[in-house]
């Protein structure tokens, strides 16, 4: 008795697709590009603002980074705080992009302040609240600079943020999926569920 060959598997395809950066198939793999080019980008980054800005990691566990802005023409002042969360969907994009790299720099120079302009993870592959988590990861990780700061620790404490953060003056801001992470963040706090202290959290800007 002869038995008919199994049918073939048939091959992954996709079944949700986030313009191209983002693609789900149907084996639950996910597909992630960082080719942005489909996004409406601006033209380029503003040039001769007086800005300085680096890279840190405030999540080591997750590999997860910052940038900080500090204007360079405000030497010796404490400056507001501004702890910044990109748009996406809360699927793609990250601080990197020209786009929040431009404004970040703008609020910096303009306002003048310090800004944190923090990445998350991203779902598919990190579900909510994973990102809501690691936003409050970043006010931890500014806590605790506050605290370093006013402890006299220099050796745990950012230089930047030791010499330009007004840790008495700290916004939470973020456009879209940023806007709800900001919401998020003011509505734990408020309600006693993340305290901050010693730092003070002084607004929310939802964008």
């Amino acid at each position: 008795m002869s038995s008919s060959p199994a049918p073939a598997a048939e091959a992954p395809h996709v079944v949700e697709d986030c313009f191209g950066i983002v693609q789900l198939l149907s084996d639950g793999t996910v597909r992630r590009s960082t080719d942005y080019s489909a996004l409406p980008l601006i033209g380029g980054v503003p040039s001769g603002l007086p800005v300085e800005w680096k890279d840190v990691v405030y999540d080591g566990a997750h590999g997860l980074r910052l940038r900080i802005y500090r204007p360079t023409s405000t030497a010796g002042e404490k400056l507001p705080v501004i702890v910044y969360f990109h748009g996406g969907g809360f699927c793609i994009a990250s601080y990197e992009l020209i786009n929040f790299h431009a404004s970040a720099l703008r609020l910096a120079a303009e306002l003048p302040a310090v800004v944190l302009s923090a990445d998350y993870r991203l779902a598919p592959e990190h579900r909510l609240p994973a990102a809501l988590d690691d936003a409050e990861s970043v006010f931890s990780f500014l806590s605790s600079q506050a605290t370093s700061y006013i402890a006299g620790d220099v050796a745990a404490a950012d230089e930047w943020l030791a010499e330009s953060a007004d840790f008495s003056r700290v916004f939470v801001a973020g456009d879209s999926a940023g806007g709800t992470i900001s919401h998020h963040i003011s509505v734990r706090h408020g309600s006693g569920d993340l305290p901050l202290a010693p730092l003070r959290l002084a607004g929310a800007v939802m964008l």
